[in-house]
Protein backbone atom coordinates (compact mmCIF):
# COMPACT_ATOMS: atom_id res chain seq x y z
CA UNK A 1 0.00 0.00 0.00
CA UNK A 2 1.27 3.42 -0.83
CA UNK A 3 -0.40 6.57 0.40
CA UNK A 4 0.48 10.19 -0.23
CA UNK A 5 -1.26 13.40 0.72
CA UNK A 6 -1.15 16.86 -0.79
CA UNK A 7 -1.62 20.14 1.05
CA UNK A 8 -1.85 23.39 -0.86
CA UNK A 9 -1.07 26.85 0.45
CA UNK A 10 -1.25 30.18 -1.34
CA UNK A 11 1.33 32.90 -0.94
CA UNK A 12 -0.21 35.57 1.30
CA UNK A 13 -2.86 33.31 2.88
CA UNK A 14 -2.90 31.30 6.12
CA UNK A 15 -5.49 28.83 4.80
CA UNK A 16 -4.45 25.29 3.91
CA UNK A 17 -6.29 23.30 1.27
CA UNK A 18 -6.05 19.59 2.09
CA UNK A 19 -8.08 16.52 3.05
CA UNK A 20 -9.36 18.29 6.18
CA UNK A 21 -10.62 21.38 4.33
CA UNK A 22 -14.39 21.56 4.42
CA UNK A 23 -16.08 23.51 1.62
CA UNK A 24 -12.93 25.00 0.13
CA UNK A 25 -10.82 28.02 0.94
CA UNK A 26 -11.56 31.73 0.52
CA UNK A 27 -9.19 31.70 -2.49
CA UNK A 28 -11.19 28.95 -4.21
CA UNK A 29 -9.17 25.79 -3.56
CA UNK A 30 -11.19 22.58 -3.27
CA UNK A 31 -9.77 19.19 -2.28
CA UNK A 32 -11.29 15.73 -2.75
CA UNK A 33 -10.14 12.14 -2.54
CA UNK A 34 -7.15 10.18 -1.29
CA UNK A 35 -4.04 9.20 -3.24
CA UNK A 36 -3.86 5.49 -2.39
CA UNK A 37 -2.49 2.51 -4.28
CA UNK A 38 -3.22 -0.94 -2.85
CA UNK A 39 -2.10 -4.11 -4.61
CA UNK A 40 -2.35 -7.00 -2.13
CA UNK A 41 -0.45 -10.21 -2.69
CA UNK A 42 -3.27 -12.23 -1.06
CA UNK A 43 -6.20 -11.72 -3.47
CA UNK A 44 -8.05 -14.87 -2.38
CA UNK A 45 -9.19 -13.43 0.97
CA UNK A 46 -11.58 -10.82 -0.40
CA UNK A 47 -8.87 -8.26 -1.00
CA UNK A 48 -9.00 -6.33 -4.22
CA UNK A 49 -6.71 -3.99 -6.14
CA UNK A 50 -7.64 -0.32 -6.08
CA UNK A 51 -6.23 3.05 -6.89
CA UNK A 52 -7.76 6.30 -5.72
CA UNK A 53 -7.16 9.80 -6.96
CA UNK A 54 -6.70 12.91 -4.90
CA UNK A 55 -7.86 16.06 -6.68
CA UNK A 56 -7.14 19.71 -5.92
CA UNK A 57 -8.95 22.34 -7.97
CA UNK A 58 -8.01 26.03 -7.92
CA UNK A 59 -10.21 27.90 -10.41
CA UNK A 60 -8.33 31.24 -10.43
CA UNK A 61 -4.53 31.28 -10.56
CA UNK A 62 -4.10 34.77 -12.04
CA UNK A 63 -1.25 36.68 -10.31
CA UNK A 64 -0.84 33.88 -7.76
CA UNK A 65 1.73 31.54 -6.28
CA UNK A 66 0.68 28.25 -4.71
CA UNK A 67 2.70 25.50 -3.07
CA UNK A 68 1.66 21.85 -3.43
CA UNK A 69 3.31 19.95 -0.58
CA UNK A 70 3.20 16.22 -1.32
CA UNK A 71 4.13 13.86 1.51
CA UNK A 72 4.34 10.10 1.80
CA UNK A 73 2.16 8.85 4.67
CA UNK A 74 3.91 6.01 6.49
CA UNK A 75 1.91 3.00 7.65
CA UNK A 76 3.87 0.29 9.42
CA UNK A 77 1.38 -2.59 9.02
CA UNK A 78 0.47 -2.13 5.35
CA UNK A 79 3.96 -1.22 4.20
CA UNK A 80 5.41 -4.26 5.95
CA UNK A 81 2.77 -6.45 4.25
CA UNK A 82 3.91 -5.73 0.71
CA UNK A 83 7.66 -6.16 0.13
CA UNK A 84 8.06 -3.81 -2.83
CA UNK A 85 5.74 -0.98 -1.76
CA UNK A 86 8.68 1.39 -1.31
CA UNK A 87 9.10 1.31 -5.09
CA UNK A 88 5.56 2.55 -5.79
CA UNK A 89 5.47 6.20 -6.79
CA UNK A 90 2.26 8.20 -6.77
CA UNK A 91 2.13 10.75 -9.57
CA UNK A 92 0.97 14.36 -9.36
CA UNK A 93 -0.54 15.45 -12.69
CA UNK A 94 -0.58 19.24 -12.81
CA UNK A 95 -3.08 20.84 -15.18
CA UNK A 96 -3.52 24.56 -15.69
CA UNK A 97 -6.41 25.73 -17.83
CA UNK A 98 -6.90 22.16 -19.04
CA UNK A 99 -3.29 21.85 -20.22
CA UNK A 100 -0.95 19.31 -18.62
CA UNK A 101 1.96 21.33 -17.19
CA UNK A 102 3.88 18.33 -15.91
CA UNK A 103 3.91 15.12 -13.91
CA UNK A 104 5.75 14.95 -10.62
CA UNK A 105 6.66 12.26 -8.13
CA UNK A 106 9.02 11.66 -5.24
CA UNK A 107 12.51 10.31 -5.97
CA UNK A 108 12.92 6.61 -6.66
CA UNK A 109 13.63 4.49 -3.60
CA UNK A 110 14.99 1.43 -5.38
CA UNK A 111 16.71 -0.19 -2.38
CA UNK A 112 15.42 2.02 0.43
CA UNK A 113 12.46 0.51 2.26
CA UNK A 114 9.92 2.70 4.08
CA UNK A 115 10.66 1.05 7.44
CA UNK A 116 13.69 -0.38 9.19
CA UNK A 117 13.80 -4.00 10.43
CA UNK A 118 12.71 -2.85 13.92
CA UNK A 119 9.54 -1.30 12.44
CA UNK A 120 10.62 2.32 12.77
CA UNK A 121 10.41 4.76 9.84
CA UNK A 122 13.47 4.73 7.63
CA UNK A 123 14.86 8.29 7.60
CA UNK A 124 16.63 7.57 4.29
CA UNK A 125 13.32 6.99 2.47
CA UNK A 126 12.60 9.95 0.19
CA UNK A 127 8.86 10.47 -0.19
CA UNK A 128 8.25 14.23 0.02
CA UNK A 129 8.43 17.09 -2.46
CA UNK A 130 7.17 20.61 -2.95
CA UNK A 131 5.82 21.82 -6.28
CA UNK A 132 5.57 25.60 -6.70
CA UNK A 133 3.27 27.18 -9.28
CA UNK A 134 3.60 30.90 -10.02
CA UNK A 135 1.22 32.54 -12.51
CA UNK A 136 1.23 36.11 -13.82
CA UNK A 137 -1.81 38.32 -14.53
CA UNK A 138 -2.20 36.63 -17.95
CA UNK A 139 -2.15 33.18 -16.27
CA UNK A 140 1.21 32.31 -17.81
CA UNK A 141 2.59 29.93 -15.23
CA UNK A 142 5.97 28.59 -14.18
CA UNK A 143 6.29 25.33 -12.28
CA UNK A 144 9.19 24.05 -10.20
CA UNK A 145 9.72 21.02 -7.94
CA UNK A 146 12.02 20.49 -4.98
CA UNK A 147 12.54 17.17 -3.15
CA UNK A 148 12.98 17.23 0.60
Amino acid sequence: MSYCSVSVTKLGSDEICNKGTQGGTSWGCEHTGDAVIWNPEDTENNYYDYNFREIVDIPNMYSSTVYLDVKHAFHQYYEAYYDSDHRIQGVLYLYIDGQLMGTFTHPKNKNIDTHLSDGSINGAYRGNYLTTVTCDNQCNCEVSKENY
